[in-house]
């Protein structure tokens, strides 16, 4: 079959014109895959309980469980975003969506970039819905994943932020970490079904191929989740914490970090609002 020159300059036209539009599709986030999103939801349903039965089956099998679902969200981030043009604004939505996170409620995930030395970075704060009905006792994990091309690997992660019962993940990434290169990131949630606020928190920090706990203080009491942990304009951490139960008072103690973690330089009171 002959094909005019005219006819030649029009199929090339064309090829250009559907290649320009394939690349304009690989900054937009890839939808979430449907094998995934099904898994997710058979596993989160499977890790929620209603009745006594149902409690004692969950406890035998929430690990291995949390673990799976845990999995689903690497096997996701891997498949969904390109690595070279994702944000973590968009990351975050397509966790949001993946994990059927509405918003207004308790249950948060948080995703950072951070460019290092060893490459780019996508770092995420997971927090799998877990438990019964009145009292969550949520599963939270911080993921780093390595650009690898136009897919994300994951290289490292951490444990559960806490022995305890969560709920309500709270995350600041610091803007100067003391050790050059490094990501530090502060966490914090609640310890329901505790009245006034008790925080659990976790400072950590990557260097490209690990997480390390640089900080696991106490439980404190705070009157907010929101306002429990912030930073200062020097850049010292400070926490609002309360004397007990009952106190009127709010402590707030700021601390300086350093290499090998904070170190409080001061401690100031005030009546809680």
């Amino acid at each position: 079959m002959n094909i005019s020159i005219k006819g030649c300059a029009i199929i090339a036209a064309l090829c250009q014109m559907l290649s320009g539009y394939g690349f304009a599709a690989q900054d937009q986030p890839r939808e979430v895959q449907p094998d995934h999103a099904a898994m997710v939801r058979t596993l989160s349903d499977q890790l929620r309980w209603h009745d006594e039965a149902g409690s004692k089956q969950y406890d035998t099998v929430k690990d291995d469980l949390t673990r799976r679902l845990l999995d689903e969200v690497d096997a996701y981030i891997a498949d969904s975003f390109d690595a070279s043009s994702a944000t973590a604004a968009q990351v975050k939505a397509g966790l949001d969506a993946l994990l059927g996170i509405k918003e207004g409620g308790l249950t948060n995930q948080f995703a950072f970039t951070a460019n290092l030395p060893s490459g780019h970075f996508l770092i995420v704060g997971v927090e799998l819905l877990r438990g019964g009905q009145a009292i969550s006792e949520d599963a939270i994990s911080f993921r780093a994943y390595e650009q690898a091309g136009k897919s994300y690997r994951l290289v490292s992660s951490t444990a559960n932020l806490s022995d305890s019962s969560l709920v309500a993940l709270h995350a600041l990434a610091l803007p100067s970490p003391p050790i050059a290169g490094q990501f530090w990131i502060m966490a914090w949630a609640d310890v329901p079904p505790r009245s006034p606020f008790t925080i659990a928190m976790r400072l950590y920090a990557f260097d490209g191929k690990e997480f390390r706990t640089v900080w696991a203080p106490g439980e404190i009491i705070s009157e907010s989740i929101n306002n429990a942990v912030s930073l200062d304009r020097n850049g010292e951490l400070v926490i609002s914490e309360m004397p007990d139960w009952h106190s009127s008072t709010v402590v707030e103690k700021r601390y300086a970090l350093t290499a090998d973690g904070p170190k409080k330089v001061s401690e100031t009171s005030r009546d809680r609002k």
